[in-house]
This record gives structure tokens, sequence and C-alpha cells, in this order.
């Protein structure tokens, strides 16, 4: 646990000293909570998003400053890539290589291998995030049954599955996955976590990312798509409102959650003790017998608030050193209202 605080922290301590020198693909590793409360409060140009597909219900969004591609999902099963600017340069229509009742299954790999004759196959995707190191691959979140599909943007499709239900649930008043992002183990840069949270109790759960795929393991035309369990670590409850989780975005070793309907963006840090005795993975060629547990709810949290209700999907850029965007995501069920807004702010 100190060898990965300690790596954490040098991490953070790095990007500050090289923060004169930033550049625009680096410059989200430095970020003051601060900047992006004012960004929010007093943006100097809002810009709507004009090239959303049909129906497209934002519903999680997250940036690629390799590609300078914003990739946001929608809960129709659609996945977009937009230029910052708001152009539409792609979409995918993703669809589930299972249906549901194999994701809901006690043994979803087992269950994967039988027969499936379900026929809901749409994906009902909330969370998007991305691995650094893994260019050409979009983790999504799937709501319900929980799970995570690595998706490949060259074969346009589902490669794996991560089924979450064994430790998230199947409980349709509980609720599945709202929000999903990634969170980079300095320790263990081939791996990091995945932190998925629910909605109805905003708690956070936190999982081991999977290796990554090589070619050869890379699933044919015809052949099956590998369910693949993820290490379960633990969960936290996150400070803050408690309830109506909406999204997750990690800026260098800040945590932000933003909550819905009580209009708040979070900051938690990475670096908390608490956090980091989850986030410490087996020791290699052993099992985790007991899952960890932290409750940060009782902190008195950092807060911003948004500028509006329905805000779910939310992603963070700096154009320059400067200058910084967010890219906020509606989906207003009551008022049918759905939209994507890039703030420009100048620091």
């Amino acid at each position: 646990m100190k060898l990965f605080l300690l790596s954490l922290l040098c991490l953070s301590l790095a990007s500050l000293a090289a923060a004169r020198e930033i550049t625009p693909a680096e410059a989200d590793a430095n970020l003051e909570f601060s900047d992006l409360s004012y960004c929010l409060e007093r943006p100097a140009s809002v810009t709507r998003f004009t090239s959303l597909p049909k129906h497209f219900e934002p519903s999680d969004a997250y940036y690629d400053a390799r590609r300078r591609s914003l990739f946001v999902v929608s809960d129709d099963g659609t996945l977009g890539e937009f230029s910052p600017d708001g152009d539409l340069r792609k979409s995918w229509f993703v669809q589930l290589p299972y249906s549901t009742a194999v994701l809901a299954a006690a043994d979803p790999v087992v269950a994967a291998t039988e027969r499936d004759e379900g026929e809901d196959r749409r994906a009902d995707l909330e969370g998007c995030t991305m691995i650094p190191s893994r260019k050409d691959v979009v983790y999504l979140g799937h709501e319900f049954p929980p799970a995570v599909l690595e998706f490949s943007l060259t074969h346009g499709s589902v490669q794996r599955v991560f089924p979450l239900a064994g430790a998230i649930g199947i409980d349709e008043d509980v609720g599945g996955i709202e929000a999903l992002t990634y969170v980079p183990d300095p320790a263990h840069p081939d791996r990091g976590f995945f932190f998925a949270g629910r909605q109805s109790d905003a708690r956070i759960f936190v999982f081991q990312a999977p290796i990554e795929m090589s070619e050869a393991q890379r699933p044919k035309k015809g052949d099956p798509v590998p369910v693949v369990p993820l290490t379960y670590l633990g969960a936290f409850d996150p400070p803050g409102p408690g309830e109506d989780l909406a999204a997750l975005t990690v800026v260098n070793t800040q945590l932000f959650a933003i909550f819905d309907k009580p209009q708040r963006v979070v900051e938690i840090s990475l670096l908390d003790p608490r956090l980091v005795s989850i986030m410490s993975p087996p020791e290699s060629g052993t099992v985790l017998t007991t899952t960890r547990a932290a409750d940060l709810s009782v902190d008195k949290p950092t807060i911003a608030n948004t500028p509006m209700r329905g805000i779910e999907a939310f992603a963070a850029m700096r154009h320059s050193i400067d200058e910084l965007v967010l890219f906020l995501g509606l989906d207003v069920n009551k008022k049918k209202t759905r939209e994507l807004y890039r703030y420009d702010c100048m620091e």
C-alpha cells in the first residue's frame, strides 16, 4: 500500500513540475478544482453540439487527447466520436454479443457457453472510458445487468465482456452502472482500476482492470466473444449528496463525481489512504478472500455547483495552458432534453 501511495504521489509531483511546459495533449494532468468550479459558473462561451445522431441521449463522455476526440455514449446503444468543435466524426451501434440473461447469470462464463436464446442485444450504455496505453479500445459501461464491454474502434465490435453483477448485484430497484472511469496504477501500468458508480446510492465499486488483449487472443469472425470476470477489490461511498450519481472522471490524482439532481461536482483525492487500501491488488498467485470498504460520505466534501440538472456526461480538456474546456451532456427525461455542450473558459 505504501508503495502504491508513493507512486501516485511521485506521479502527481512530476505533473506539477512539468506544468510550465505542458502541451495540449498532456494538459489535463494539471487541473485545479477551483478552475473547474469557475468554468462551470462563468464560462467565456458556451457552444451546443448540433451533430448528435437522431435519438442520441448523452449518458457519459471521455476526451481522448491522443486522437483529439470526444467519445460519447447514448443509452440507445450508440457510441459517437466527435471533434472538440462538435463535428460528428463517426458513430457505432453497439450490440451485446450475448443476451442480458447471460450477464445476469450466477456464472456468466458458463452461461455464455450454453445455448443463448435471449433476443435483447441492444446495449444500454451509461459509461465510457479509455485506458491511455490502449489506442484502439473504448470501455463501455452497460447499465443493467451491470457489465463492462471492451469495444474495438478498428473492428467496430465488442471484443470482451466483463460481467459485474456478482459484485454490484441485479436488484432493479437499486440499479446497475451509471458511471465508469479508469484509474491508472503507476506501480502496474499494464493494469490499473475501473471505478463503476451506481446511481441510486452513489456507491462506487473498484475492480482491477484487465490485461490488454493480444492480437492472437482477439476473437475471429464467428468465434464466441470471451466473457472474463474482473477481480473485485471493494467499494466506497463518496462524500457529497449520496444519491443520483451520474458521472465519474479522473484527472491526475483527482476523482470528480458528478451528481445529477443535486447539481453538484465533488472532488475526491485518489491519494486518500482509505482508497489506496482498496486499490491495493492481491499479490500475484493469491486470491482476494475479502473485499474492502470505505465510507467517505462522512467527510466534508469539496463541492462545485453544476449549471443545470440532467448532466449525465462530463469530460475535461485543456485547449492551452490558460484555457480549460468542459464537455457537458444533458439527458433530462421529463423535458426530453438531449443535448451536448462545450464550455470554454479563460483562466
